[in-house]
């Protein structure tokens, strides 16, 4: 995406003049949901590298996308800065005005997210504009007043989330092998990895934790296999 191209927020504030202040701002409500990768007593075969179960919690908000192409107005001071939006940017609603319902605050998804935001209305439409994190809003030139934002049915995984994976890693005589990894904090990095393996000839039920896996076929190319049980996953972290 890459619609923000403010190569210094530190500086934009400094620099920005102040014509209101909100006070403060406070986190959106967001949703857990768990998501797997499989259904139980369904066949299923996966490759080498490949996760034979994944499970995930992630924490979701509502997620907003740009109906059309939009050069923004300037930001205070910053006038010669270019900011543009491109039709279908997604923004996740991640704070709120406290007492005011027709103001939300979304910023753009992805790996560089600044700490400035859109001040919008629930119907999609701008209403203050740009807005800092601590609720003040810069002096700045008028928006459209066209709805310029839609409220996407596909919602926004935020931070804090976390990822289990059982890796296939082929098979060795009997042996089958795999990797079991966590992943958390936005998966920048695996948080726990451990490599386990498995007599077939002792039992084709495979067990992780709480899941049972029975293998119907392992090869050095794919695995086929049911997940017959996993118990309810109750070693899922909460949040």
């Amino acid at each position: 995406m890459g619609v923000f191209m403010i190569k210094s927020i530190s500086s934009f504030i400094i620099l920005v003049v102040i014509i209101s202040c909100a006070g403060s701002i406070a986190p959106t409500p967001s949703m857990k949901k768990q998501f797997k990768n499989y259904n139980l007593n369904e066949d299923k075969t996966v490759s080498i590298g490949d996760p034979i179960v994944e499970v995930e919690i992630a924490k979701l908000k509502d997620a907003y996308e740009v109906l059309f192409d939009y050069q923004t107005p300037s930001l205070g001071l910053l006038g010669d800065q270019q900011v543009f939006l491109r039709k279908g940017d997604r923004f996740t609603a991640v704070a709120y005005i406290p007492n005011n319902p027709n103001a939300i605050l979304i910023r753009e998804e992805g790996p560089e997210k600044k700490h400035i935001f859109i001040h919008i209305s629930p119907n999609g439409k701008v209403n203050r504009g740009w807005c800092l994190s601590d609720g003040t809003v810069p002096v700045q030139g008028d928006w459209t007043e066209e709805q310029l934002f839609f409220k996407s049915e596909n919602l926004s995984r935020t931070e804090n989330s976390f990822k289990a994976q059982i890796i296939y890693s082929g098979i060795s005589g009997r042996t089958l092998k795999a990797i079991y990894r966590e992943f958390s904090n936005d998966y920048a990095r695996p948080a726990f990895t451990q490599e386990v393996q498995y007599n077939l000839d002792e039992s084709d039920i495979i067990s992780y934790k709480s899941i049972r896996i029975k293998v119907i076929k392992a090869t050095n190319s794919n695995m086929k296999f049911v997940v017959i049980d996993d118990g309810g996953l109750p070693w899922l972290p909460k949040y």
